[in-house]
């Protein structure tokens, strides 16, 4: 056995390997290139989100605070809460009504803004504050309820009631609230005019909801974000340093990005003014934190570029090994193939190409050659046909079938042709001559035949004409075959040269039955030449008027051939008929009948030597005397008993034929178990094996089975396949090799064909079902 040489496996394996490192090479180049640009938007994009961000704090925190002005314009609008400023006495009388009434028509704002975490009405001129939910005096609720941090009640009372305020926000302070402390932005606005106001409108929003909007940012090490109003005020900030209280920084610009340092740090300011209150926006980040993500980012692609190269590389190695493989196997196979011929040289494409144009070539010819083979083929199964060497229907279908001939109808006959003169013995140039009509007869016989009729060369001087008539009974069937004889016998009749004499069968049902026409088409084209005075001459018509019994040779090998094959329905059948033939047709005399007996009788005696019966009754028979047959009773008698002979033996050749069928059978099936995992194995070698033909293999296996020969090693294969991939770690690849595929794609071809699913699918499916 020679393999490719080492340098030829390296060549194509690398003729796999280059292309996928270009492909591979490609793609990261154009990825490099990208990179590089990509690096660089990203640093743009990077300081302009914090812009975009920053924005969106601000137009949030716009919407809160309009919604916040309109809620207080309502408030201090409304009539009723106007009039209750001038109010001296609110807790005497019926004023205590109208109080209860007025905190009952004010309305929880809470609800609607969540930036309103709560609101009071405060009338210094009758010492009440309210809200929605109660009523206090001014010193119980400053002293016990609510109170900031950095002042005093007199203190809060000259900030908050003695001062005119119209839509005044003042920066986050500690207040302590029901004896929780919180940080509240205090938004102000006085009930009246400037020279005449008798109360106040305050509103306290929660610190902590504009620091979640500034929480956005990355702030950390030592950065810092906050909001400031047109004075400079910090309204509010965050700051990773608790103990840290941010400074308004001097901007350029109404919106934008500067970098500037800040007690020697190097840092980035973002910012952005509102055009609705003219508060600043500001973040403030340290230059490595701003440039952090994008940092972590090239570090990222860098890693995935090296990462996507080694791993490309691996795979390209690995697909490159994998899908040469085929290509090797295929190499090694040709060059085992064509072992001792001259090999093309050049490249191992040029090797392939010539060696696989040689097998097309080869196969070509064998084409060819088989096409011409046909007729022969043909002729060869009429000849048998006629013979009655097709044992059963299966033997006709799988011939016909082989050499693509079709013969269907609802019954068949055979006509002879003689077209030698009866009396012409054969002499000098005579066999040329009748070539020469042969050939002459053939032609006309093919111009005229039609659909289900069939020529078949039977002697020099004599041809036989198959018909199959699709008429279903047999007396139209008879009728079609005169006028057919007719045709082609005017056919003939053009030239002078031939006057042949037609010999016609009986009619039967079954083309397995043909052997029975042909047969007697030959006894009477016998008669015919003994009489000489018909040209037509019908079996049926000479059977009756026949002094000598029915059974010749054919009819005897074909019944010895039945009883050794166990068929007992065909040896029914063909006794059945000879005793119609013999007993009712005929009108034999008892001398004839005695003869037609004994010879029935001596094929008994053949062929229970040949089937070696072990049933005691036919051993006895065996060995029994002579039977006396003095009357046509006795005779009919000992018809019947032959016959129950015939069966029995014919039962015997049965049993033993199934006990060998049976046995193997299950050599077969045992052997096909243990090497299917072969991936030569097939049906050739297993033919081989056991000595048989392929067809009669495939179809032997198909009979005792039920299931096609491919099919059930395909079974097999893929029944371990199953195990394999439900119950091991090894690749599609390997599975593939241990059940007996030499490549993965026939393999998961064949997996997905007989499961509606591939192999991974399967896998992952059962993985699943075992967790």
């Amino acid at each position: 056995m020679t393999h490719p040489p080492k340098k030829e496996k390296y060549m194509v394996f690398m003729r796999f390997l280059v292309p996928y490192i270009l492909f591979l090479l490609v793609p990261l180049f154009i990825t490099l290139i990208t990179y590089q640009q990509t690096i660089s938007e990203l640093e743009a994009e990077m300081t302009s989100k914090n812009v975009t961000i920053l924005n969106h704090s601000k137009e949030i925190i716009d919407q809160r605070l309009a919604e916040i002005d309109s809620i207080a314009q309502q408030l201090v609008s409304n009539s009723t809460v106007q009039q209750f400023q001038y109010v001296s006495q609110a807790f005497e009388g019926n004023m205590v009504n109208r109080t209860l009434d007025l905190k009952k028509s004010l309305y929880d704002y809470t609800v609607t803004n969540n930036f309103i975490f709560d609101y009071f009405l405060v009338y210094p001129n009758n010492g009440t504050v309210m809200n929605s939910k109660n009523i206090y005096t001014l010193p119980a609720f400053y002293r016990e309820y609510l109170n900031y941090d950095s002042m005093d009640m007199e203190q809060w009372k000259r900030s908050f009631l003695d001062v005119f305020h119209q839509r005044a926000i003042l920066p986050a302070q500690g207040v302590n609230m029901n004896g929780k402390p919180y940080r509240f932005i205090t938004y102000l606005h006085t009930l009246g005019y400037s020279s005449r106001f008798q109360g106040t409108l305050f509103i306290l929003i929660e610190d902590k909801e504009i620091q979640k909007l500034l929480k956005g940012f990355d702030i950390s090490d030592g950065g810092w974000a906050y909001i400031a109003n047109e004075q400079g005020e910090i309204v509010s900030y965050i700051t990773d340093d608790a103990d840290k209280i941010p400074a308004d920084i001097p901007l350029q610009n109404l919106q934008g990005i500067q970098q500037q340092s800040i007690d020697g740090t190097d840092v980035v300011v973002t910012y952005t003014t509102s055009s609705y209150n003219k508060w600043k926006y500001v973040v403030v980040q340290p230059s490595h934190i701003m440039m952090k993500r994008i940092d972590t980012l090239k570090n990222t692609i860098r890693l995935f570029i090296i990462t996507s190269l080694i791993v490309g590389l691996l795979l390209a190695l690995l697909f490159a090994y994998r899908n040469s493989a085929a290509l090797r196997l295929l190499i090694r196979t040709l060059r085992e193939r064509f072992e001792g011929e001259q090999h093309p040289t050049g490249s191992v494409y040029g090797f392939i190409q010539a060696t696989v144009l040689s097998l097309i070539q080869s196969n070509k010819e064998l084409q060819e050659e088989m096409k011409a083979q046909i007729p022969f083929l043909r002729a060869a199964y009429l000849e048998r046909l006629f013979k009655g060497e097709l044992l059963g229907q299966q033997d006709l279908t799988v011939m016909q079938q082989h050499i693509g001939m079709e013969i269907r109808g609802n019954n068949y006959v055979v006509v002879l042709l003689l077209y030698r003169d009866y009396d012409q013995l054969y002499i000098e140039g005579m066999l040329e001559e009748l070539d020469m009509k042969r050939v002459w007869i053939k032609d006309v016989l093919n111009k005229v035949i039609q659909a289900g009729e069939y020529i078949h060369d039977i002697t020099e001087d004599k041809i036989a004409l198959l018909i199959s008539s699709a008429e279903p009974f047999t007396a139209e069937c008879q009728t079609e075959i005169e006028g057919r004889i007719e045709q082609i016998k005017q056919a003939l009749a053009v030239h002078s040269l031939v006057n042949p004499v037609f010999a016609v069968g009986r009619i039967y049902p079954r083309l397995l039955d043909v052997w029975q026409s042909y047969e007697e088409a030959n006894q009477a084209l016998n008669v015919s030449m003994r009489s000489m005075t018909e040209d037509v001459i019908w079996f049926e018509d000479i059977s009756r008027k026949s002094n000598h019994y029915h059974f010749p040779s054919e009819v005897e090998t074909r019944m010895l051939s039945y009883i050794k094959a166990g068929n007992q329905q065909e040896v029914d059948k063909l006794m059945g008929e000879l005793y119609e033939e013999n007993f009712v047709q005929r009108d034999l005399s008892l001398n004839m009948l005695r003869v037609f007996l004994y010879e029935l009788w001596g094929g008994f005696i053949k062929v229970a030597e040949q089937v070696s019966a072990e049933d005691d009754s036919i051993a006895h028979a065996v060995q029994s005397k002579a039977f006396e047959l003095l009357t046509y009773k006795d005779m009919k008698r000992f018809y019947q008993y032959i016959f129950e002979l015939y069966r029995k033996v014919s039962d015997e050749a049965n049993r033993k034929k199934k006990s060998h069928n049976e046995r193997l059978t299950a050599e077969i099936v045992t052997l096909l178990q243990q090497t299917y995992t072969d991936p030569h194995l097939s049906l050739s070698s297993i033919s081989s094996h056991f000595a048989i033909s392929e067809v009669y293999l495939s179809q032997f296996f198909k009979e005792q089975t039920g299931i096609n020969f491919s099919d059930y090693l395909e079974s097999l294969r893929m029944t371990r396949a199953m195990e394999l991939l439900a119950t091991s770690n090894l690749s599609v690849y390997e599975i593939a090799n241990q059940v007996g595929y030499n490549l993965a794609t026939s393999f998961s071809r064949a997996f997905k064909r007989t499961h509606g699913m591939s192999a991974s699918a399967y896998r992952s499916s059962a993985t699943k079902a075992r967790d």
